[in-house]
């Protein structure tokens, strides 16, 4: 956790159940942490290297920790640098941490699950 960017500005977790790794079952998020990002929650891209992603948009993601320098190369949201995010207790890669006008993260959502 001790992360800054594992705490972006928007909504609070609520009461919500929370949203864990499927790897290790650490928790990631809370479904109250849900925003809309380009008017939708959810959206579907690929990377470069051809690999399709569906993933949700969150406000916070104390379960993350952010990794790699924020660059704005291949970002899927115009005007905001991305940096990887991964599970702070066993380190799978979850999504994306993004950070522009607003800062959100990209939660691969097969890579999460309800506890």
């Amino acid at each position: 956790m001790g992360d800054p960017a594992a705490t972006a500005k928007d909504e609070g977790p609520g009461e919500e159940r929370a949203l864990v790794c499927v790897a290790c079952a650490h928790p990631i998020t809370h479904e109250g942490c849900r925003v809309e990002v380009g008017g939708s929650h959810r959206h579907t891209r690929l990377n470069p290297a051809g690999t399709l992603f569906h993933f949700g948009c969150f406000s916070r993601a104390e379960g993350c920790v952010v990794s790699g320098p924020p660059t704005l190369e291949h970002t899927w949201f115009p005007g905001h640098a991305w940096q990887y995010a991964s599970c702070a207790r066993c380190r799978a890669h979850v999504g994306w941490f993004f950070m522009g006008d607003r800062t959100f993260f990209g939660l691969i959502l097969d890579r999460l699950a309800g506890e």
